[in-house]
């Protein structure tokens, strides 16, 4: 799943970095008010990380189309 998102085109960098940042701001919130944590944000979250460093990598190796 985070490589076909760090593949599509359709996000840009900033639109993964945005999504990855709302998310880190959803749990700090979430475990500031000591309420429970929904898994599928922490998977979401874990997507993104990748798909960035991962669309990262294609950048730096001119793999990235």
């Amino acid at each position: 799943m985070s490589s076909t998102l760090a593949l599509d085109t359709a996000y840009s960098d900033y639109d993964l970095w945005r999504a990855h940042k709302s998310l880190d701001d959803e749990l700090y919130k979430l475990e500031r008010e000591h309420r429970p944590i929904p898994i599928d944000v922490l998977y979401a979250r874990r997507i993104l990380s990748v798909a960035r460093t991962k669309r990262a990598e294609g950048h730096a190796t001119g793999r990235h189309s």
